[in-house]
């Protein structure tokens, strides 16, 4: 069955893009999303899915959901009248978790955040630490330590040798498509005064 949509434009951290490039698929752009969430979301601007009437009513119900993607057999239910916008598709769960991690590929749903380095940061030669980080002060980072890419580390924090931060978490997603892959698509943010043991590891 060809999917149908019915999608207005889409925003996703004041970056705009196409979202036809991603899901390709015939789109009616009309409106736009800033979060990928559940039904029962406390953000603004969300697109989720449904695959029950239950969820759907929960959608229907929460100001916060904007675009909803639903199956063919919900849609005809409501007599395809609703006050949000409405994907159809033959596997929401799938179309929802494919859209989430392609975008996140592209960086449209990466945290905005500032980056730097504070002062008296010790961080050792063998250390592999990304440019986009932002460090405070007094932080010592060990030999063979790993810290990616969206990682917040608070004043007074020591990371003992080969501790990995933000990398990706582990989530597998059942579609009727087969196992999907959930990418992370935020960061970690560590405290102040914390210590991080040898070859410790903190996902997304």
């Amino acid at each position: 069955m060809k999917e149908t949509i019915f999608l207005k434009y889409v925003k996703e951290n004041k970056e705009m893009f196409d979202i036809r490039d991603y899901l390709a698929l015939d789109v009616s752009v009309t409106n736009h999303f800033d979060y990928m969430d559940s039904v029962d979301s406390k953000k603004r601007n969300v697109l989720s899915f449904c695959e029950s009437e239950t969820y759907l009513m929960k959608a229907l119900e929460n100001d916060n959901i904007i675009i909803i993607i639903l199956t063919q057999e919900l849609f005809d239910q409501y007599n395809g009248t609703f006050s949000k916008s409405i994907i159809v598709a033959d596997d929401p769960k799938y179309t929802f978790w494919k859209l989430h991690n392609d975008l996140s590929i592209k960086g449209h749903l990466s945290p905005k955040m500032q980056f730097g380095t504070g002062e008296n940061c010790s961080i050792h030669p063998s250390a592999e630490v990304s440019d986009k980080v932002l460090l405070g002060n007094n932080i010592s980072i060990g030999a063979k330590c790993v810290v990616h890419d969206y990682t917040i580390i608070g004043d007074d924090t020591h990371i003992e040798a080969g501790a990995i931060i933000g990398c990706q978490g582990m989530q597998n997603c059942p579609t009727d498509e087969g196992k999907m892959h959930i990418l992370h698509a935020g960061g970690v943010k560590i405290g102040r005064n914390v210590m991080i043991m040898s070859n410790a590891v903190v996902a997304r």
